[in-house]
């Protein structure tokens, strides 16, 4: 993944100064860890995934059907579990967003039923002094302070953005048609890029780590309320029971930690993880247990050597392949040399946005010709002005590197670059909304 999938977003750099105020003479601190996870009333299956040791913590929320999204939650904690086991864990954690998206992207390239699926991740390393964050999705991080509650993460979603907007209440949020709809997931492209920031803990805080089921479906008294147990896991359990009395439909997440002074005990603690991810297994590099090896099997996946890989084919299945590509190439020539398209059926799988009368669209093909042949047709257009884009952004589309294995994989990008656009005209009204910052 290149660097600019890890550059910081300013406006999450920092948390509200009265919670994040550096305090002189901190010593060194460790905490306390505590999870659970629940598939909910509707689900067939956790697609959530936790992680908690005693330098990292974090949820992720998968989706993309009921295999892919548990295979992506699986591989974003997967990597959680291996920048855990480096020596700078507040180094390793942006690069662990950055690695699981490049898994993704190699996972779907082996196996294309996968494609679309996705994964949020919230998540803090701790180096006994500071927490550094990261975060895409709508899942959350909350801290409780002082007996206050404070959410520290913004959610990247459509309601959300309509809140920013004044166009919707919080309350309203709650029930809104399309509060699902999340614009930036990890997905193996480079158009979502995770917030980072730090906070100064102080010891006695807690931290709340969650996946929507929590924060879409427990009112935020009962949240207070099982904060406010003196013992952590209780408080753990209080909030999945809170999630259980509202009959929560989706998969419900969280990890709690809690700082307390530095205690070797609590330091040396193994890892656990939840969700989708219980059957990951140490050491340092976890590889899944047998039961999960069956799992991604049957998904087309393995893993092999640390990494996650396709099966090799068997031989007859290789000769196979071979023969398919010989042809392949052959039919391609053919186009070369007479103008015949030949792979119109491969063509019109290929998806990537670009420009159509200096709007954002989405094309079918790929952004080549051949002679006086386009291999591309624009298949749907947008009102996403490049003009109203973050020069990053306007930059991916300009030069054809958003891409997708599908055409709803190109709708989810388009959507994500309406909502930044929506941000900048927004902000040539109001310039303190949210995420404006690298409006041109």
């Amino acid at each position: 993944m290149s660097d600019d999938y890890l550059d910081d977003d300013e406006s999450t750099r920092r948390l509200r100064s009265e919670q994040t105020e550096e305090l002189p003479g901190l010593n060194a601190m460790s905490w306390k860890v505590a999870g659970a996870s629940w598939v909910g009333l509707l689900r067939k299956n956790n697609q959530d995934s936790a992680f908690g040791s005693p330098r990292l913590a974090g949820v992720a929320d998968g989706m993309g059907g009921e295999a892919a999204g548990d295979l992506a939650s699986v591989v974003a904690v997967r990597r959680l579990w291996m920048a855990d086991a480096q020596p700078q864990v507040t180094e390793a954690l942006p690069g662990a967003v950055s690695d699981a998206s490049a898994d993704i992207a190699e996972l779907v390239l082996q196996s294309p039923d996968l494609a679309g699926m996705g994964t949020t991740i919230c998540a803090a390393a701790f180096d006994g002094n500071e927490l550094s964050f990261v975060h895409i999705g709508d899942s959350r991080a909350y801290l409780w302070r002082d007996g206050a509650l404070t959410q520290l993460t913004h959610d990247h979603s459509f309601v959300q953005q309509l809140i920013d907007q004044g166009q919707l209440t919080p309350e309203l949020a709650r029930v809104h048609p399309k509060r699902s709809l999340v614009l930036r997931i990890v997905n193996g492209t480079p158009i979502s890029r995770p917030d980072r920031f730090v906070s100064q803990p102080r010891v006695g805080d807690r931290y709340l780590f969650c996946s929507d089921g929590v924060s879409s479906f427990v009112d935020q008294a009962v949240l207070v309320l099982a904060l406010r147990s003196p013992d952590l896991d209780q408080a753990a359990k209080q909030l999945l029971s809170g999630a259980e009395d509202v009959g929560a439909p989706d998969n419900v997440t969280l990890v709690l930690v809690e700082i307390v002074p530095q205690s070797d005990e609590l330091d040396k603690k193994p890892p656990q993880v939840w969700g989708a991810a219980e059957t990951l297994r140490p050491p340092a590099d976890p590889e899944p247990s047998d039961d999960v090896v069956e799992q991604l099997r049957s998904w087309g996946v393995t893993v092999s050597a640390g990494q996650l890989v396709a099966p090799r084919p068997p031989k007859k299945r290789r000769r196979r392949l071979w023969l398919r590509r010989l042809l392949a190439a052959i039919l391609l020539a053919a186009i070369v040399a007479s103008g015949v398209f030949g792979v119109r059926t491969w063509l019109e799988a290929q998806f990537f946005i670009g420009v159509a009368h200096n709007q954002a669209a989405i094309f079918q093909g790929v952004p080549y010709h051949v002679g006086p042949w386009y291999l591309s047709q624009v298949v749907q257009t947008s009102d996403v002005n490049l003009s109203d884009l973050p020069d990053y952004y306007a930059d991916q589309v300009r030069r054809w590197r958003i891409r997708g294995a599908t055409l709803p994989a190109a709708e989810q990008s388009l959507a994500e670059l309406k909502a930044k656009a929506d941000v900048c005209v927004a902000a040539r009204i109001d310039p303190s909304v949210p995420g404006s910052e690298d409006c041109p």
